[in-house]
């Protein structure tokens, strides 16, 4: 049970070490105490702690202690074990041995494992709001329930004689279906046994039904309690409250993401959004060919003109919705100005198809004469290839919009797909005599 022992004479301030397990070589001779403690400090103890051994077991303090009318006293510090810092606690004891002669009994024990099963109890069960608290011997299949609550979470069974049974059989009629298989697995024995080796502990989450079907939300935690006989301490709380509340911030988060994402009015995705996601799959594309489809509508003003601002935010959500649609896959529909729209097309197997999207795009007015009253509203649309045009979304960009200033010049109500020549100022100065 003891480490060492040894008897200080307060007279001579010597001591005589009775036993020593590490330090058999000095069992029976007489040293004087304070270099014997000086030696346990430097060969053993943590430097953390050597002040409170050398303030409380010094032959000055001893003679204090030896003089009032207390019998024993103790200091809970760090034993080394090896160069690689592994430590043990023990308990250094100083007792009364003889007060006539002034002789004080000195021990040391190891106190690592009641230490840990009196924290890791007082931790669970008295300082935690645990439903239940179970120890559990993994290798004899038996547990212990502890501290059980009413409440609204069902318990296990009371028995105590077959845990993994008893627990499966909980698990089966309480834990929600789509949990029930993983949390079986995890609290079976010998799970447990190996989870334990490579952990102090381990906790998890899990969805309870309640006997009248109430969806709980629990947390249970598994402590390694003593390795060495396979004691495992499990313990459940009731999360609930906590869980919805984390639920109903994850779920504003996601709105509020959203919505920093996404255009009020048509639900497309935003400028700074569309061009930061578009560049991003420019950035990893691995295909042959995409396109950028720069849209506008042409004339627009007039709807709001004539037929109020209500009419014309009507008329762009139709359009919003219509161009999701014709978009199918992984295509990114985006909504870039006032009466602008992008659409990202990648994987674009040949030309044609590009184009046939392109004409439904234009023809789109022709479903939507309820909103446009016969007003002579259409589309105009510019495209850009990558990577014939273009490596990033500003460099497509700028060459859809040449496209689509081709295409308004000349008619609108088309499509147009950038060229070389487009760039040439000779052909934007014909674009303009054309305009005039």
């Amino acid at each position: 049970m003891y480490i060492s022992l040894a008897v200080v004479d307060l007279d001579t301030s010597t001591t005589i070490v009775l036993c020593s397990r590490h330090d058999k070589d000095i069992i029976g001779h007489v040293k004087p105490w304070d270099a014997m403690l000086q030696y346990f400090m430097d060969q053993h103890i943590y430097e953390e702690d050597c002040g409170k051994i050398s303030s409380l077991f010094s032959v000055a303090s001893l003679a204090l202690f030896c003089n009032s009318q207390v019998n024993e006293k103790s200091a809970e510090v760090r034993f080394h074990l090896d160069s690689a810092g592994n430590y043990e606690w023990i308990e250094v004891t100083a007792s009364i041995f003889d007060r006539h002669t002034r002789q004080v009994l000195v021990t040391t024990k190891n106190i690592s494992e009641s230490l840990q099963q009196k924290r890791v109890l007082d931790q669970f069960l008295y300082h935690q709001d645990c439903d239940f608290f179970i120890l559990v011997n993994l290798l004899d299949n038996v547990y212990k329930i502890f501290d059980v609550k009413t409440g609204l979470l069902p318990v296990p069974e009371m028995g105590c004689v077959d845990y993994e049974l008893d627990m499966m059989k909980y698990n089966t009629q309480y834990v929600v279906k789509s949990e029930a298989q993983k949390v079986s697995s995890i609290m079976r024995p010998e799970s447990l046994r190996k989870l334990m080796a490579e952990t102090d502990e381990y906790s998890f989450t899990c969805g309870i039904l309640t006997d009248t079907g109430e969806y709980r939300r629990a947390k249970v935690q598994c402590i390694s309690f003593d390795r060495t006989r396979n004691l495992v301490i499990i313990a459940r709380t009731d999360i609930t409250q906590i869980y919805m509340e984390e639920k109903r911030r994850n779920e504003q988060l996601v709105r509020a993401m959203h919505d920093a994402q996404r255009d009020m009015l048509t639900g497309l995705y935003n400028q700074i959004t569309t061009e930061k996601i578009v560049s991003q799959l420019l950035t990893d594309y691995q295909g042959d060919m995409a396109a950028l489809l720069f849209i506008d509508v042409d004339n627009f003003k007039l709807v709001n003109d004539t037929l109020g601002h209500l009419q014309g935010n009507e008329l762009l959500k139709r359009l919003a919705k219509t161009f999701q649609m014709l978009s199918t896959g992984d295509s990114i529909v985006g909504r870039v100005g006032g009466d602008e729209f992008l659409i990202y097309v990648p994987d674009i197997a040949d030309l044609q198809e590009l184009y046939d999207r392109a004409k439904l795009i234009c023809e789109a007015f022709e479903h939507m004469k309820d909103l446009t009253m016969e007003l002579p509203v259409s589309c105009s649309v510019g495209i850009s290839l990558y990577p014939r045009d273009g490596l990033s979304f500003e460099s497509l960009v700028l060459k859809a919009d040449q496209a689509l200033y081709s295409a308004k010049h000349f008619g609108r109500n088309q499509y147009f797909l950038f060229s070389e020549e487009m760039e040439n100022n000779q052909y934007f100065s014909a674009l303009s005599e054309i305009a005039e």
